[in-house]
């Protein structure tokens, strides 16, 4: 709701010389400068501590990420185990390499608050807090163990550890499949993430099971599919499309005629 005046609101509080107070205190600043009731001013504040924006240091004193040496950015994982951080804020300043050692329970995409630290020529980050996680369903391939415990291999290479799973009897799922998983449990250090397998899509590999990965990996709704012509390759993946998502079909007469002697019901 505020949050395209965050950047008005920490410019006030530098210049006024507001960190490391209490939110009580920001907030009836907030209401006198910005003519804002105590309870909106309230509100605001809280919605930029949960943004990363300001931070809770000390007895319920607030102060802003720049006031404790922090930069907000995304993290960019490298399937070799470490990250780089993109801030935000500053895209003057090169993204900082983040060593595997300092991720906490960081994974791609996330955005982070980050503690930069230069010992001569090598510049380096640490992660210090998780503001907001990316996502928490992954799409990948399983390397099944045993019959209870598999392993998944993200589809995106930016993820850097394997998801480790323990529900597998509840499904018919075979080594190699394409599935999605559903992240529990973020683990610090060199230990997996923990998680719940959702959905068994099909053979790893297998075209239609590609493209249906791809529209789990991003979470879309397929809504309408159009064809503009009745070719093989326009319409053989329509059955997978259709079987998975609740879409109206748009075709011109000849592609609608051979979907209906396909036996899809007409009206949609």
């Amino acid at each position: 709701m505020f949050e395209e005046q965050f950047p008005m609101f920490l410019e006030f509080i530098q210049e006024n010389n507001l960190n490391f107070r209490s939110r009580n205190d920001l907030a009836r600043a907030f209401s006198s400068a910005f003519k804002l009731d105590f309870t909106t001013a309230y509100t605001a504040i809280g919605d930029m501590i949960k943004a990363g924006d300001l931070i809770i240091e000390g007895h319920d004193k607030l102060a802003t990420p720049a006031a404790l040496g922090l930069r907000k950015g995304i993290l960019i994982g490298n399937s070799r185990g470490f990250a780089f951080c993109r801030f935000l804020d500053q895209s003057e300043i090169p993204d900082v390499f983040i060593p595997p050692t300092a991720l906490k329970t960081a994974l791609h995409n996330d955005v982070v608050l980050v503690k930069v630290r230069t010992n001569g020529d090598k510049t380096e980050g640490e992660v210090i807090k998780i503001v907001e996680r990316s996502k928490t369903n992954i799409v990948g391939t399983i390397d099944i163990i045993n019959k209870d415990i598999g392993f998944i291999k993200p589809d995106d290479t930016h993820y850097f550890r394997d998801i480790v799973v323990r529900n597998l009897k509840k499904f018919a799922v075979k080594n190699g499949d394409k599935v999605v998983c559903r992240v529990v449990k973020f683990n610090s250090g060199q230990k997996n993430p923990e998680g719940e397998l959702t959905e068994v899509l099909g053979l790893n590999g297998d075209p239609k099971i590609e493209m249906l990965a791809i529209i789990r990996e991003n979470g879309w709704n397929i809504e309408k599919i159009l064809l503009t012509h009745g070719h093989f390759d326009r319409i053989a993946y329509i059955p997978t499309l259709y079987g998975h998502a609740d879409a109206v079909i748009h075709a011109t007469e000849t592609p609608c005629a051979t979907l209906k002697n396909a036996g899809f019901p007409a009206g949609r």
